[in-house]
């Protein structure tokens, strides 16, 4: 399946009219020289209605409302700092390079560039998120970004606050701008109009529960009762490993593409270069490298749905690349205490020497368990077993062992239970599973997992559990050169939202 699809971003509209004037004021070049034929531009900013790139390979949520956010928090994903205007000449030839400004109460921006053919490149908020020097001397070409998802936008909880979000073009836009149009004609917009579409650079992905688990009982049938559900995402940010470079320096950002980038055929994006297993890169690599910060999305309030928010670089590749290592996905914690246990008992003298029966109560605080997975009573699969109860056989069953910590004690009894017949999976540590959900786990027509997860900038993931198993997985760990494959705890809709259906104009502020 290829990537490269002509895909409509949520888009905004950037109007340019261009125009002349003989009579040139010396010093009103980019360059601070006059140049002969120059013209005089007007730039005015639209915001149009923005649609996805998903192209039909997920649901699509097109309600058509004419909502302009579905959480009034939301406006500022559309906030406009600064606009930076970058033209060329056919040989991609730099003739202009400036971030504009309003001119007139019209909200047009005048500036002056030579007449002929010229590709246009527009780049938003570049500037106030502090990427002026970067993008001063940019020609249009495919620039890389060394930047983490978090440095490419300032979100706040208002729509005035922050400092927007980066967005580009999506790609060149080539026009004739004619000679001998005067400023006054510029102004009047009678001139030249060329449309710019810019795209945000990283995406968003929101998680939360459906209505179903939200509501009052939502979690009844569970084997377990669930304190909190919480989530982070993973491989968010595009980092790569040096095993030769200092202590604080081995991990840095591959960074991200200025423009959307297709090679062969095949869009992609710098992604994690990790080296093989046993390698340094993955036995060392810090959850904190790989996870944004931890939201909650249960418990609820007033049986209202509570919305998980992150933002993330693009992230495709080629087909076969897709591996648990490089794709971007939603880690989620359950912190929960079982609703029933077994205690074990030893007995030397005793036939058997281990035996299991109820436990009387349940803690009153998530604790370590453990779950049985194998068992000389079948009866007996599937159960909980607390760490503290299997550490009070650890003086009689473990004769050699010299651990004092509760949970050491219980894992060395684990180890000599097996030799009862008795098996167990790796301990869920203070009483948290964990569930691994890839971002955008693209079906066939037929609803067959394809094995890849791309993730396309300025695309909203919306997604929604529906379902969920406790205790899930007592890790969650990933295996890095694995491909990706769903997730056998947990049920999830995926909604690729239009991002923004904004329809009106903004100004720079």
């Amino acid at each position: 399946m290829k990537l490269n699809r002509l895909f409509l971003l949520a888009a905004m509209g950037l109007g340019l009219f261009a125009c002349n004037d003989n009579d040139l004021v010396e010093g009103s070049a980019p360059n601070g020289t006059q140049e002969e034929g120059t013209t005089y531009v007007g730039l005015k900013i639209n915001f149009n209605s923005s649609s996805t790139r998903a192209d039909g390979d997920q649901p699509i949520d097109g309600d058509g409302d004419d909502t302009l956010y579905d959480d009034p928090e939301d406006g500022n994903e559309a906030l406009i700092k600064d606009v930076r205007i970058v033209v060329t000449d056919e040989n991609g030839n730099v003739q202009y390079n400036d971030v504009v400004t309003d001119t007139d109460a019209d909200k047009k921006y005048v500036f002056q560039i030579p007449s002929g053919i010229k590709n246009f490149y527009a780049v938003v908020n570049g500037n106030s998120l502090g990427l002026a020097d970067e993008l001063k001397s940019w020609d249009g070409d495919q620039l890389t970004l060394l930047k983490k998802a978090s440095d490419l936008y300032d979100f706040n909880a208002s729509e005035t606050a922050g400092k927007g979000f980066l967005m580009s073009s999506v790609s060149a836009v080539q026009r004739p701008i004619q000679d001998n149009v005067t400023e006054t004609d510029v102004i009047a917009g009678k001139a030249n109009n060329v449309e710019i579409t810019v795209e945000r650079v990283v995406a968003k992905v929101t998680m939360q529960l459906s209505n179903n688990l939200v509501a009052e009982g939502g979690f009844n049938d569970q084997t377990a009762t669930l304190k909190k559900l919480t989530c982070q995402i993973g491989n968010a940010d595009n980092l790569k490993y040096n095993k030769d470079g200092a202590d604080d320096a081995k991990y840095t950002t591959a960074g991200t593409y200025l423009m959307a980038y297709n090679d062969n055929g095949v869009r992609e994006t710098p992604y994690y270069n990790y080296v093989e297993k046993g390698d340094a890169f993955w036995d060392n690599f810090s959850e904190n490298k790989l996870l944004a910060n931890e939201q909650s999305i249960y418990p609820v309030d007033n049986n209202t749905p509570k919305t998980a928010r992150f933002y993330c670089l693009e992230n495709t590749h080629a087909s076969g690349n897709y591996l648990q290592g490089n794709t971007t996905f939603i880690k989620v914690a359950a912190e929960m205490i079982p609703n029933s246990a077994k205690k074990f008992t030893y007995s030397a003298d005793a036939e058997p020497e281990v035996t299991i029966s109820n436990r009387d109560n349940m803690p009153a605080e998530p604790q370590t368990f453990y779950v049985i997975t194998a068992a000389p009573d079948q009866n007996d699969l599937n159960a909980y077993v607390f760490a503290v109860d299997l550490a009070k056989l650890y003086a009689t069953l473990v004769t050699d062992g010299s651990a004092s910590a509760i949970d050491d004690q219980a894992a060395d009894v684990v180890t000599a239970l097996a030799a009862h017949g008795y098996y167990f999976t790796e301990p869920y540590k203070g009483g948290y599973g964990y569930y691994n959900i890839w971002v955008n786990d693209m079906k066939d027509a037929n609803g067959e997992i394809l094995k890849i997860a791309p993730i396309f900038r300025n695309d909203w993931y919306n997604l929604t559990i529906q379902s969920l198993k406790l205790p899930g997985s007592p890790t969650g760990d990933l295996e890095p050169e694995e491909p990706i494959h769903p997730n056998t705890y947990v049920g999830v809709t995926l909604t690729v939202r239009d991002w923004n259906k904004v329809n009106h104009n903004v100004d720079l502020q």
